[in-house]
């Protein structure tokens, strides 16, 4: 099995919906003053070859259906300081998911198992951001001994952990609910909004995202010609 980089099949974020400026970290994105909010569109720009206006679809087919994001640093660590939120306009096509514990649960939040469970009641942890819609996605909270118990992860990015609780999953509890598709063209573009506290201090901060899958996920990547 091949593994793919998301950047290497031309997946970027951008200013606008059009797809026509691409956010680099010479052309950064713009945080709204008044409001905290950074917005940027996920997309792929169609493309020509021999002459023919081609289409990309990426799909995901077996393992984890799903997408996340997370903000990082200059030097790809996960940095949620400053971030209240991130939220997104869901466009695209989805499936179910409905295991208990993902292949890398490390990748959507520290606390992922016992030995890195949090031990206050109430704590408040950061979690990545993952590209699904409505109430029936859910966060797997486990805690040895007890039941599994479920968070909605719908346009979320913290969750309350109580004492020696950890973030196992992400599942749907009813049908296709997480982004499973990736196709060029600006109608295929996603809108998505990250919130920042404007009284935290930037000075000398540089930003980026993080857009990942998990490892046992399976891409099919096609090619299309339009006409």
């Amino acid at each position: 099995m091949q593994t793919v980089s998301l950047y290497d099949e031309g997946v970027r974020f951008f200013h606008d919906p059009d797809l026509h400026y691409e956010i680099t970290a010479d052309n950064s994105v713009r945080v709204d003053p008044a409001t905290g909010e950074c917005v940027m569109y996920l997309g792929i720009r169609d493309y020509i070859v021999d002459g023919e206006r081609m289409r990309k679809r990426i799909e995901m087919m077996a393992g984890a259906p799903m997408l996340f994001l997370e903000p990082i640093d200059a030097n790809g660590n996960r940095k949620w300081d400053g971030v209240v939120n991130i939220t997104w306009e869901p466009n695209g096509e989805y499936k179910n998911y409905q295991e208990q514990c993902v292949s890398d649960p490390e990748k959507i939040s520290e606390h992922y198992d016992p030995d890195t469970a949090m031990t206050n009641d109430g704590t408040v942890v950061r979690a990545a951001f993952v590209f699904a819609y409505d109430d029936y996605v859910k966060y797997v909270i486990k805690k040895e001994g007890a039941a599994d118990r479920y968070v909605s992860a719908y346009n979320v990015t913290s969750v309350v952990l109580n004492q020696n609780e950890y973030i196992c999953s992400v599942i749907s509890t009813n049908g296709d609910r997480f982004l499973s598709v990736l196709e060029s063209g600006r109608e295929n573009a996603i809108k998505v909004t990250i919130t920042f506290d404007l009284a935290y201090d930037f000075t000398d901060d540089q930003r980026g995202v993080n857009l990942f899958t998990m490892s046992d996920t399976i891409a099919q990547i096609t090619e299309t010609k339009l006409t």
